[in-house]
């Protein structure tokens, strides 16, 4: 189970670096069930760590993409 909410996280990823800005919300909100699931039914804490990581760093790539740094430096 824990790959495969990886792998749900990881194509999410990859749909938001091209979906059009205004499709990212939902993108993130099914973000958000994946890490909720992973909190109520992943019971190994090294497994619920590395989709912990993997949903943040969506987060991060979506609030980078969404604020870019001036003059192109981000």
């Amino acid at each position: 189970m824990p790959a495969v909410l990886i792998r749900q996280l990881d194509a999410l990823s990859k749909v938001m670096a091209v979906a059009p800005p205004g499709r990212s919300q939902v993108l993130l909100d099914q973000a958000a069930m994946i890490a909720r699931v992973n909190e109520c039914t992943v019971p190994e804490p090294a497994d619920q760590a590395d989709i912990t990581a993997r949903y943040q760093a969506l987060l991060a790539h979506h609030a980078q993409a969404s604020h870019p740094r001036p003059n192109g430096s981000g």
